[in-house]
C-alpha cells in the first residue's frame, strides 16, 4: 500500500505545523480580515488539523460541518478563494514539501472550491 501524504510528513504533528503556519500568514494579511473577524482562531485551527489529516490520508477525525455548511455564509469571492490557496502553497512550499505533493494537495483544494466560493 503507498503512503499516504499524512504519512510521509510525519502524521499530525507535521500538519500541526502546516496548519499553525497557515494560519499565521492568513491572519498577517489585510485582505482577508473580513473572513476571521470574532473567529476563534484555536478553534478553527483545531478543526483544520482534523480536516487537513483527513484530507492528506491520515485518519478520519474530523467532527466539524461540511465545507459547504460552514462557508456558507461568508461570502467569500474567487480572488479571496486564490489569496487563501496561494498562502497555502508558499506554507507548504517553505515547509519543504516536495513539488509533487503540493501540487497534489491544491488539485484537492482546488476541487472543493464550489463548495467555498459562494459569491
Amino acid at each position: 500500500m503507498a503512503e499516504s501524504i499524512f504519512e510521509k510528513y510525519g502524521g499530525t504533528p507535521a500538519v500541526s505545523k502546516i496548519v499553525h503556519e497557515f494560519y499565521q500568514r492568513i491572519t498577517e494579511t489585510p485582505s482577508l480580515d473580513k473572513y476571521f473577524s470574532g473567529v476563534d482562531i484555536g478553534l478553527l485551527i483545531d478543526h483544520q488539523i482534523r480536516y487537513m489529516s483527513l484530507a492528506l490520508g491520515g485518519p478520519d477525525q474530523y467532527e466539524g460541518r461540511s465545507l459547504k455548511e460552514s462557508h456558507k455564509d461568508l461570502k467569500i469571492d474567487q480572488q479571496a478563494f486564490v489569496t487563501v490557496a496561494k498562502i497555502l502553497e508558499d506554507t507548504l512550499r517553505d515547509i519543504g514539501v516536495e513539488e509533487a505533493d503540493i501540487a497534489t494537495i491544491l488539485e484537492t483544494v482546488g476541487s472543493v472550491r464550489d463548495d467555498i466560493v459562494t459569491c
